[in-house]
């Protein structure tokens, strides 16, 4: 009996030890639950993420009054093209015309002048701001006049005047020509809530010109200027704020130059298009459609969207690496390589102006700085 009993609990024992297939059963089984349970979450997941998506779209279509099958058309056609661009890199010529309430000029200045560079390898952006004083000899004008003369020579597009004898001057390939207003900027900060800058250098203009003072009512020269400060670190500006820092002018020593002016305008400009870039503003599809709405008004006449699509299309490969570069021009003699001088005013009818020293070496120079 005792033998039998041990060999009875030897069999059960036996029983209990599993086998190499039972083992192999038990883990299939246990990772196809697994994979089945994963690929369930997964499908929820991309159920969920979908329907948000749909939502956002549905939402970004009914504010801009676009169909489906339109925004698929802009978004197949700009990635499908390839942008305007040189030996890769696309060069745009930016204008800001320096217009405000009470100060309606009867000929239109470009007082901001920036030539951006993208280079689509690196996906360095670089920003060189020319002088709105710059003299062009052959038609005997500052450069920051040629919108004005455009509006004759070319009444449907004034700024293809600008284009025209900029890149002559330079030398270097225009493939865009924007032009904004002082309004448009600040309508953009509105929608951002406010624009985040870093100013390097504190600075106080006692001589800005109000825009809330009627030039033709004036009574005294103190009623046109307030007295505007910014200090040194991070601030957001409102959009009245963002209009004084790029147009101040009369500030009090190494700030108030035209070259401090145009590094300003370089540091909002880049400011802007990271604000622009974050994820609360690309994922919020009110948010988007606005600014698709600011874009169609604005800029669309100058690079259509589908281009704009296609830039960016472009950088992609290298979006985490992209950077925005200031750059200026050298001013002799400050600067004994600077490649543009101030000549005495007799020399250009009186007028306070920049003019290049050696045509061959600013080219090279605006070459150099814009990295083509």
């Amino acid at each position: 009996m005792r033998i039998e009993h041990d060999n009875g609990m030897a069999a059960k024992q036996q029983q209990l030890v599993p086998t190499v297939d039972s083992v192999k059963q038990l883990f299939f089984k246990a990772t196809g639950l697994s994979l089945l349970f994963a690929l369930v979450l997964l499908l929820i997941t991309g159920l969920i993420f979908g329907l948000v998506l749909s939502q956002k779209l549905s939402q970004f279509l009914t504010i801009t009054g676009l169909s489906f099958s339109q925004a698929k058309s802009i978004v197949t056609k700009g990635i499908t093209q390839d942008p305007k661009q040189t030996d890769g890199k696309t060069i745009i010529l930016i204008l800001g015309l320096d217009r405000v309430l009470n100060k309606q000029l009867a000929q239109p200045l470009t007082d901001t002048i920036i030539l951006a560079s993208i280079d689509y390898s690196s996906g360095t952006v670089r920003l060189l701001s020319l002088p709105r004083d710059l003299w062009s000899p052959e038609y005997q004008t500052k450069i920051n006049a040629l919108y004005a003369y455009g509006q004759d020579r070319y009444p449907n597009q004034p700024e293809r005047f600008s284009s025209e004898v900029i890149s002559q001057m330079t030398g270097a390939p225009i493939d865009y020509t924007v032009v904004f207003s002082l309004q448009s900027i600040s309508q953009l900060v509105q929608m951002l809530g406010g624009l985040q800058v870093t100013v390097p250098t504190s600075f106080v203009d006692s001589e800005f010109p109000r825009e809330d003072i009627d030039l033709s009512t004036a009574i005294s020269q103190a009623e046109l200027y307030q007295r505007v400060e910014f200090k040194q670190g991070t601030e957001l500006l409102s959009p009245e704020r963002v209009t004084q820092y790029i147009r101040s002018r009369h500030s009090q020593g190494e700030t108030g130059t035209d070259l401090d002016r145009a590094a300003r305008q370089q540091l909002v400009l880049s400011s802007l298009v990271r604000a622009l870039l974050t994820k609360q503003v690309l994922f919020d599809p009110n948010q988007v459609a606005q600014l698709y709405l600011w874009y169609q008004a604005t800029i669309s006449p100058y690079i259509p969207i589908t281009d704009l699509v296609s830039i960016a299309y472009a950088l992609v490969p290298v979006s985490r690496s992209v950077v925005f570069s200031s750059q200026s021009l050298g001013i002799y003699p400050d600067l004994p390589a600077g490649t543009i001088t101030h000549p005495p005013v007799k020399a250009t009818d009186n007028q306070w102006t920049y003019t290049i020293r050696n045509q061959q070496l600013f080219e090279a120079e605006i070459y150099d700085k814009l990295g083509i």
